[in-house]
């Protein structure tokens, strides 16, 4: 049937030849014709420009059809000519390509010509797969995943062969130059046809080839080119790195492995996104964080819950929507007690915190996985000052007296006229050190544990916060039944301006029920105080003041009673 078609062909172009002379090679054509190419009497068209291989190929196909929908036709043209987007693809890649017109196999057969994958078609262990049916390939290297059909052949933009980006775990990035660069340019364009479909995958890769830039290979930009901290991608990772104006710079590795090389397994060749891997400072004191995807928070990294007492805080969002972090965000201020119930964290951690409030100085020594700590070793370290143990300064650093830790401290522990020095251990337990039990273990302020002579006689002294109440010092009697009178028997701790202790606040002058409907006290009424009290001179000045609030009635009969 072939050879009957070769020989009306040579019949109706003229030619006076044999059917043998046909089907011999002739490089030259020096036929009656004048063709040049030897293949294009049975397909092609000799008069097209390009190589012989092109001006072989349909149209015509052996029907003499020329529309791209017979299938002797299709897409050959589109196929054999470069095009912006890849270069031209060999004969050889889809047909055996004879070395003479009268090879076996050629022209001794059935048309149509018999799909046979070529090296760049079956690349990657492909096995192609033409379907004379439906007219479509499969399973080629050259359209990947596509199914083209070769009768309606068309001129398709990027992403009909491959997605844009392909599926994990290639990079998620629609980046293409960042690591096709000898391919593609910034606008997806080809820029070189013959490394495109080519068999081979050209990448020029770096760190921020993908992510990143060249000042800083973490994003922004994240894997799809999201530049914004609302995406997870992006987040909060150049805070991490660049650290805070109260934190030092976290390195990369401390949450994601790095990989020495881009091709590093676990790096492009896992699931999507970059694993959280902690290490280092997050796993301080055996804690063990983890990352939620979906909450888009960290749990249990000391980094961001180095709490004493096992109630670790919960991570900011790493997306940023809940600001950037407080003092209070990782820890309290001050932590939970057994910690050191103080506001001033510059008493302890002097190496780090600044005076200023919620300052920090080295910020390098600031979430590094310790905790530096300098305990005072004199009280007035943390409270009082060079001349005194006792506020002011409070251990918040305040000063006025209207402040409840600063109030009358000095009142009762400074010397005075008319009353002894009051004690500290007469309101307050004193620590024998600094770490002593109960001395910074509990919340400010500090306890009051009323002894010695505020508990002196009937008294059962109270504190409720402003006031002291039914202390010996202020007016409590020594004998039950007693009242001595005091015009201001429970004095408010932070007036401190004479107004809550003189000479008749504590005690009556003298401590008399002038009431004859009350019942009366037993204290004489006629006499003069110092007639029965020698240290009181003329005028209430104490000859030794320490006699005076010291627990016991100094009483020197002088008078007949």
């Amino acid at each position: 049937m072939v050879a009957d078609r070769l020989l009306w062909l040579a019949i109706g172009l003229g030619v006076s030849a044999t059917l043998g002379g046909c089907l011999e090679r002739r490089d030259d054509d020096q036929g009656a014709n004048a063709e040049p190419n030897p293949c294009t009497p049975c397909h092609g068209a000799s008069g097209r420009p390009g190589t012989p291989l092109q001006q072989a190929a349909p149209p015509n196909d052996l029907s003499g059809n020329t529309e791209m929908s017979a299938p002797g036709v299709g897409a050959h043209q589109i196929h054999l000519a470069t095009t912006a987007g890849h270069r031209a693809i060999e004969c050889g890649e889809c047909h055996v390509v004879p070395r003479t017109v009268e090879q076996p196999g050629h022209a001794d057969g059935k048309g149509p010509a018999q799909f046979v994958p070529g090296p760049l078609a079956s690349y990657a262990g492909r096995a192609p797969r033409y379907d004379a049916v439906a007219h479509t390939c499969s399973n080629v290297y050259c359209h990947l995943d596509a199914t083209p059909q070769w009768t309606a052949p068309r001129v398709d933009a990027c992403g009909t062969c491959h997605s844009l980006p392909p599926a994990a775990p290639h990079p998620q990035s629609k980046d293409c130059y960042a690591c096709h660069g000898e391919t593609v340019d910034k606008s997806g364009a080809i820029v070189d046809v013959t490394k495109h479909i080519d068999g081979k995958v050209e990448v020029s890769q770096t760190c921020h080839s993908c992510h990143g830039t060249p000042e800083s290979v973490a994003p922004p930009r994240d894997l799809a080119g999201n530049t914004d901290p609302s995406a997870p991608g992006v987040g909060a990772h150049q805070k991490h790195l660049a650290g805070g104006a109260k934190s030092r710079p976290i390195a990369c590795g401390e949450c994601h492995v790095v990989p020495a090389k881009v091709g590093d397994s676990g790096h492009l060749d896992d699931t999507e996104g970059a694993e959280v891997t902690f290490s280092g400072v997050a796993r301080t004191e055996k804690h063990e964080p983890s990352f939620d995807a979906k909450t888009l928070r960290c749990a249990d990294s000391w980094c961001h819950s180095p709490q004493p007492d096992g109630k670790p805080a919960a991570s900011p969002r790493w997306t940023g929507e809940d600001g950037d972090p407080t003092c209070t965000t990782c820890h309290g201020q001050p932590p939970s007690a057994p910690h050191v119930q103080m506001s001033n964290c510059s008493f302890c951690h002097l190496d780090v915190a600044g005076d200023a409030k919620d300052s920090i100085k080295n910020r390098a020594l600031h979430v590094d996985g310790k905790v530096e700590v300098v305990l005072p070793t004199k009280c007035n370290a943390c409270h009082g000052s060079a001349d005194s143990d006792a506020p002011p300064r409070d251990v918040a650093g305040e000063t006025a007296t209207t402040a409840r830790g600063v109030g009358a401290h000095q009142k009762h522990l400074g010397a005075s006229l008319v009353f002894r020095k009051v004690e500290c251990n007469e309101c307050h337990v004193v620590p024998a050190t600094v770490k002593a039990a109960g001395h910074f273990d509990t919340p400010a302020p500090a306890e009051l544990t009323f002894s010695g002579v505020a508990t002196a006689g009937v008294a059962k002294p109270q504190w409720d916060g402003v006031k002291c109440s039914d202390t010996y010092c202020h007016g409590t009697a020594v004998k039950a039944g007693q009242d001595m009178k005091g015009s201001v028997p429970a004095p408010e701790w932070t007036k401190v301006d004479g107004s809550q202790v003189y000479c008749g606040s504590c005690h009556g002058i003298p401590p008399i029920e002038t009431d004859p409907n009350k019942p009366q006290t037993t204290h004489p009424i006629a006499y003069e105080c110092p007639d029965c009290h020698k240290n009181l001179s003329t005028g209430f000045i104490f000859k030794d003041p320490s006699l005076h609030v010291n627990g016991k009635v100094d009483m020197t009969v002088g008078v007949d009673l």
